[in-house]
């Protein structure tokens, strides 16, 4: 049974987000990126963009609001963001290219970084 675009892309968002935090479901998501692609990859590419930030979003929030969290806490944190920041930034550029257009390699006061450079250079506090 075929299931709709979708619940496909429903799962592929549900099961991305559980092998960011170790799932053991490659061959699944595998198979269920694959049922996406059918749909062009910029539908994959939204997906992961949408799940990157979401969680980049949900790791800053206590943070940001002031929880009282452990400095391993904050550091922990500080770590995940990191590293999702660095999936997001790579499919930020997968869907620029896609579109065709020439990815950005410069930021405004920082430089002059490529996009991944820029996921691994340390930000300065304002």
């Amino acid at each position: 049974m075929e299931m709709p675009v979708g619940e496909v892309v429903d799962r592929f968002s549900i099961e991305l987000r559980k092998n960011l935090y170790g799932a053991d479901n490659d061959e699944v998501l595998q198979q269920l990126r694959s049922e996406v692609s059918k749909y062009g990859e910029g539908v994959i590419v939204g997906v992961e963009l949408g799940v990157y930030n979401a969680e980049i979003a949900s790791l800053e929030w206590a943070v940001r609001e002031a929880k009282e969290l452990s400095l391993e806490e904050i550091g922990r944190r500080a770590q995940a963001i990191r590293k999702l920041n660095g999936f997001r930034v790579a499919a930020k550029n997968r869907f620029t290219k896609l579109s065709g257009q020439p990815v950005s390699t410069g930021f405004v006061g920082k430089g002059d970084f490529t996009a991944d450079e820029w996921a691994r250079h340390p930000q300065e506090l304002r």
